[in-house]
């Protein structure tokens, strides 16, 4: 279980570039949760994901992972227990190291590897078998010469070698073609299900927000402003949701992307 406890975040505070990021924001993910956060440019969705993962220290408030206060834990040490997968297909690989090399260091982060045996090739091999793109027949091959799709894949994969307790996905098909998106989506439903990894996954297009998981978090200016369970709203449209925005905040969503899912 995920438990954010009214977290707040100014960044350059007392001054004339202070911006409120995070205010008063609280969130529970319970065991094998998959969220999907919607929300205009500026509503602090990948600023609560950096919470989260520990790339600044929040200035109030609590981050509780599996029953641990993680709030003032550093991020190599939250990377033990939270896979974090980005829009930019070059962000969650290293380029120039071979595919092999990639996920042995990942599993190195997740303190399984300290180099790489036949046993190793052999567990590596059967992992990017699962992917069903022929990687594991490449797994000398540096990853820069993978397409964004092959290489969103083995972030993927990097991401959750070890069973996180936790799995951040901003945008992480975003940058795809429509063909690879859509693969890559459905590697990620397989895998977070087969192993019941409670996932968050932030997404422009509300299409796929409606689609995917089993509740829909929508943000406004650094807050929460729903939590849809779609359990008890199974026939809810995108329609509904731009709705509830206006209703809520009074004001349209104003993201193109959002509106018209591209």
């Amino acid at each position: 279980m995920l438990r954010i406890e009214r977290i707040s975040k100014t960044f350059d505070p007392n001054s004339v570039n202070a911006k409120k990021a995070l205010d008063d924001l609280s969130l529970i993910a319970e065991d094998g949760d998959f969220i999907t956060i919607i929300g205009a440019n500026g509503a602090g969705k990948s600023t609560l994901f950096n919470a989260i993962g520990g790339s600044f220290f929040v200035d109030s408030g609590r981050i509780v992972l599996e029953d641990q206060d993680i709030t003032y834990v550093k991020s190599n040490l939250r990377a033990k227990k939270i896979g974090h997968l980005f829009q930019d297909p070059m962000a969650s690989t290293a380029p120039d190291m071979s595919i092999i090399e990639n996920l042995a260091l990942a599993g190195m982060n997740k303190g399984m590897f300290s180099r790489i045996t036949a046993n190793d090739r052999d567990y590596f091999r059967e992992k990017l078998k699962e992917l069903d793109m022929d990687l594991d027949k490449r797994m000398d091959t540096p990853v820069r010469l993978l397409s964004g799709g092959q290489r969103q894949a083995l972030g993927l994969l990097m991401a959750t070698v070890n069973k996180p307790q936790l799995l951040l996905l901003d945008e992480h098909t975003a940058a795809l073609d429509p063909g690879s998106a859509e693969k890559v989506m459905e590697l990620t439903c397989r895998i977070v299900e087969d192993n019941g990894i409670t996932c968050l996954m932030i997404t422009h297009d509300m299409n796929k927000a409606i689609e995917y998981g089993n509740k829909i978090v929508m943000m406004d200016q650094g807050r929460i402003i729903q939590t849809i369970d779609k359990s008890t709203q199974k026939n809810i449209t995108v329609e509904d949701l731009i709705l509830s925005f206006r209703n809520r905040q009074g004001k349209d969503l104003d993201n193109d992307r959002m509106l018209l899912g591209i």
